[in-house]
């Protein structure tokens, strides 16, 4: 399958060139600038002085809404810690997929992937939410990241894009493997002094999973950075010849889990080694890791 491209374009660059182009070699420039420039099923392409658009699938009205606000927050300081993509400023796109309701799960997740300009997707928080939405998600190649959703099934539902922060629950018979180590996360000393940021700059304790949501957010926007390039006043996200990935973290504990030759295998993959694994930290991610001094 064909990795979906990432494009930032440099317009003001490109009409220069054509001044400076003959008629025809300018006419002809533009016919192939144009396919480059316009988002479809096979990239995403955003004008200078746009942002990059990220989905924030996230319980609004449903039986997890009480969480909304501060994931929503943690989502927030993730990106003003890494506020712009090459220059390209971060846009974070609310989508209301509430717990609990199906049928709203499904038109949330149809929105997100007819939005073309939508390049990857944080969350949804349940996983009943995202069993029904990563389907769509596969199909459209776009990637999603969840600091929640713990349901041991959702990678098959979405092989290609399904990535989680959260460590599985067992199966089968079900094991409860997230609260023994979520308990754990939260007291890490990394952890702590996230908290105390957050409450610093909110005025209140954040609720649980916002330090999850915090590092999903993080790890995504890192990536995309990563593995994009500028050529010819283009950004792409293409792979990189030879380049090799990291090992997979024990226990099915790694928040990494792009399984396919598409958008989330370069995105969630490719030059991930700054997150320090699960067998050394606990947490395995990287705002932990760099508060450790991983």
């Amino acid at each position: 399958m064909l990795s979906r491209l990432f494009v930032l374009t440099a317009i003001a660059a490109l009409l220069a060139l054509m001044v400076a182009l003959p008629a025809s070699a300018s006419t002809a420039h533009k016919k192939r600038g144009h396919a480059r420039m316009t988002s479809n099923s096979t990239q995403v392409v955003v004008p200078r002085g746009q942002p990059v658009q990220v989905a924030f699938a996230v319980d609004l009205t449903g039986l997890t809404s009480g969480f909304a606000t501060s994931l929503g927050n943690a989502v927030q300081m993730a990106v003003e810690a890494h506020p712009a993509i090459r220059g390209f400023p971060i846009q974070i796109n609310v989508v209301n997929t509430p717990c609990g309701d199906s049928t709203a799960d499904l038109t949330a997740a149809t929105s997100i992937v007819a939005n073309a300009q939508n390049a990857a997707v944080l969350g949804p928080f349940c996983s009943t939410a995202d069993a029904v939405a990563l389907p769509l998600f596969e199909a459209a190649d776009l990637v999603t990241i969840s600091g929640s959703t713990t349901d041991p099934s959702l990678p098959n539902y979405g092989p290609s894009v399904f990535n989680s922060v959260a460590v599985p629950d067992g199966c089968c018979p079900y094991v409860d493997q997230f609260d023994p180590w979520y308990a754990i996360v939260v007291t890490l000393p990394s952890d702590l002094a996230w908290q105390q940021a957050y409450s610093l700059e909110f005025g209140s304790a954040p609720t649980a999973f916002a330090d999850l949501y915090f590092d999903a957010a993080g790890l995504l926007i890192r990536n995309l950075q990563n593995i994009s390039s500028v050529e010819g006043g283009h950004l792409h996200d293409h792979p990189r010849p030879g380049h090799r990935l990291p090992p997979q973290r024990p226990n099915g504990a790694f928040p990494l889990r792009g399984l396919g030759q598409t958008r989330a295998y370069f995105v969630l993959r490719c030059r991930s080694a700054d997150s320090k694994r699960h067998g050394e930290s606990i947490s395995a991610r990287s705002d932990r890791s760099r508060l450790e001094g991983g």
